[in-house]
């Protein structure tokens, strides 16, 4: 690895509205400003201008499928072009804090052994996604057995060794498959406390157009 070769490749699955994708990249182009990265955005068979408005974004790879694949398929594909040995995931809903991506590469960086890493998934009202506690930011790092893939660090010669996202689990399970495939293979799953994402949660679906070939490389811009 070269000093301009990124360390984090951030794949999007773009699959909502446009105003949903242009928020999160927005968020993400803060979150990574200063770190060594590459985006590759993967637009899922979206049928509003997120076809053509997503190549014109400079800074990033653009993938296009022309139908629906989900989100395993399409973070799959994103993947396939990464160069870094760090993979992020972002679901289009999600808005990634300013201190987002930065707390997870130092996690990775100081536990060689923890195989993925996950964020505060944080709701609009302020409190955490799946009970009424606040969301509170702190350097804390927890062991976990699971973490969604809405917002999801992992080493990418982990996420190759147990065969990445399964093609056939249900959408929103495909975090905590891919967990307990790491977990089984003797990799750490750790929280990171510090790191933080909005989850904003489906607003309105683009309409679907069932199930296609893999997105071809739609333009590639500098990371």
């Amino acid at each position: 690895m070269t000093g301009s070769d990124p360390v984090v490749s951030v794949v999007v699955v773009a699959d909502g509205p446009w105003a949903e994708t242009l928020r999160c990249l927005t968020a993400l182009a803060r979150a990574a400003a200063g770190l060594r990265h590459e985006i590759i955005a993967v637009d899922d068979g979206t049928s509003d201008e997120t076809a053509h408005a997503l190549p014109r974004l400079p800074g990033l790879t653009a993938l296009r499928g022309d139908l629906r694949q989900g989100f395993a398929a399409a973070a799959s594909a994103g993947a396939s072009q990464a160069r870094a040995p760090l993979l992020a995931f972002l679901h289009g809903d999600a808005e990634p804090h300013p201190a987002w991506l930065e707390p997870l590469l130092r996690a990775a960086a100081e536990h060689p052994e923890a195989a993925a890493f996950g964020s505060l998934m944080v709701r609009p009202d302020g409190l955490l996604e799946g009970s009424l506690e606040p969301a509170v930011p702190s350097p804390a790092l927890e062991p976990v057995t699971a973490l969604p893939s809405a917002a999801l660090l992992v080493r990418a010669s982990c996420f190759a060794a147990v065969g990445g996202f399964r093609p056939g689990a249900a959408p929103g399970d495909e975090g905590p498959d891919l967990c307990a495939r790491l977990g089984a293979a003797g990799g750490r799953l750790l929280l990171s406390r510090e790191s933080g994402v909005l989850h904003h949660g489906r607003c309105r679906p683009s309409p679907d157009r069932s199930v296609p070939p893999s997105p071809r490389a739609a333009g590639r811009g500098p990371g």
